[in-house]
């Protein structure tokens, strides 16, 4: 059975498409690791979610309050490297930039893993209002040049994610994924 990480800065109740991706890959015999972010100080609304039976759903330690989110990140990094080696993954898919930035230590350490980001939505550094959030933006189109594949929403936003990004990798591909599942379902069926 293979593994599989998605991995979330963030809860993975709310976003659908992780759900069911995790659904999905559990029934299609993937053993299914989702690690996420671990909140102390926000309630629980949606309770209890069926990410699918081969799921197992796992959250950072968090040993101090949300306001430090600056530690809380790291060990949020430092908890999913030990998952890797841990859990060994053949393929991890990033939800969300700030999960994103660990690839750069998952192609240090495990290269042969297949890496997909699954892009919901992107700022362009024109819009920044900020250097932190302008580094923050830059750093993702960085990150997303060590991605063997990158899923956009339509491929309108694919298109102008590849100006914006400058991104040349000739080997990475590139997936418009209109939000209908059957068709995210079937693309990454192909890249797994």
């Amino acid at each position: 059975m293979k593994n599989i990480f998605l991995v979330i800065w963030g809860d993975p109740k709310f976003y659908q498409t992780l759900i069911f991706l995790s659904q999905k890959f559990s029934s299609d015999k993937f053993k299914v690791f989702i690690l996420c972010r671990n909140s102390i100080n926000t309630k629980d609304i949606i309770k209890k979610v069926n990410f699918g039976k081969n799921t197992k759903l796992l959250k950072s330690p968090i040993f101090l309050s949300n306001n430090f989110n600056i530690l809380n990140y790291i060990i949020f990094n430092f908890y999913i490297i030990i998952q890797l080696f841990l859990k060994e993954p053949n393929h991890i898919i990033f939800f969300n930039k700030k999960s994103l930035f660990n690839i750069l230590f998952v192609k240090i350490f495990k290269k042969k893993t297949n890496c997909i980001y699954h892009n919901f939505d992107f700022e362009l550094v024109n819009n920044a209002i900020s250097f932190k959030e302008s580094f923050l933006i830059n750093f993702e189109y960085f990150c997303t040049k060590f991605c063997n594949h990158l899923i956009f929403p339509s491929k309108k936003r694919m298109l102008i994610f590849k100006k914006f990004s400058k991104n040349r990798n000739k080997k990475q591909k590139k997936t418009p994924i209109i939000r209908r599942y059957a068709r995210t379902w079937k693309s990454l069926k192909k890249i797994t």
